[in-house]
């Protein structure tokens, strides 16, 4: 079961959430009116491309793994949702699906080299961090993956 979350800001207002605990204890809070409602906005924003880059990083994923390689069981298709979402919308004006796949890749990758560069990249509901409040994910197991994910699909 779940219980209704409200985090309050300053101003007094308050985002409401989902709380529920985990069979290990951990008590683990989400936003998914929220994070419904920014996908679609960034999908409209994109010409529709958002979720579709979303769908590619997903089955790139699978496909990796299929394939052989070791991905990080961190490395979610929740995360992969987050970081598309995180990736600015020109990228998702280029020219073509290879090129959109690469440009994201290559954004990701040099804004995931160092903390300073996302650690103010959020969940798609914008009420999480994406890299902050002890994740199950790393910004260095992101990184980690974003290169093997360009050698996997030989681009240079």
């Amino acid at each position: 079961p779940t219980w209704d979350y409200r985090y309050y800001y300053e101003n007094g207002h308050y985002a409401l959430g989902n709380k529920l605990e985990a069979d290990s204890g951990q008590q683990i809070v989400n936003y998914p009116k929220q994070h419904i409602e920014n996908g679609k906005i960034k999908n409209a924003e994109t010409q529709r491309r958002f979720k579709r880059l979303t769908r590619v990083f997903k089955k790139l994923r699978y496909k990796m793994i299929s394939d052989g390689l070791q991905v990080d069981d961190a490395v979610t298709s929740f995360l992969l949702e987050c970081l598309v979402w995180n990736t600015p919308n020109y990228v998702f004006a280029e020219i073509d699906w290879n090129a959109r796949v690469r440009e994201a890749i290559r954004y990701l990758y040099h804004q995931t080299t160092s903390d300073d560069q996302c650690k103010e990249w959020v969940e798609v509901s914008k009420e999480l961090y994406l890299f902050q409040g002890g994740r199950k994910w790393t910004r260095q197991g992101v990184n980690l993956f974003l290169v093997s994910a360009w050698n996997y699909l030989e681009f240079e």
